[in-house]
């Protein structure tokens, strides 16, 4: 009965893409920031509130970004699941690199 769940899981283990992911596809990716966010909300589901606000706050700049994004991945895995914050971690690099070729 909870379709979402299952479906993040495999969206998360990359046996299948968000739609953000999918709308990306090998075009690049125009605002980060918007990515990582929406990736968090697709990750995370309703955990993802103090994750979205730590990114929204970062601003912009690619070693801001990449800051938060590690200071996120600290965060999910104290308090969410260590699975998830490597997944994000990776995710987000991966989009930060596709983004503005920044790589920490």
């Amino acid at each position: 009965s909870d379709v979402p769940t299952p479906l993040q899981i495999l969206a998360a283990e990359g046996f299948i893409s968000t739609a953000e992911e999918a709308k990306r596809g090998t075009a690049g990716v125009a605002e980060p920031r918007v990515e990582i966010v929406a990736l968090a909300r697709t990750l995370l589901g309703e955990q993802s509130a103090k994750v979205v606000k730590k990114i929204e706050d970062a601003g912009d700049a690619p070693e801001a970004l990449s800051q938060a994004v590690d200071a996120c991945r600290k965060l999910i895995k104290l308090f969410i699941d260590e699975q998830k914050a490597d997944e994000f971690a990776r995710r987000s690099k991966e989009i930060l690199f596709a983004a503005t070729g920044f790589s920490s």
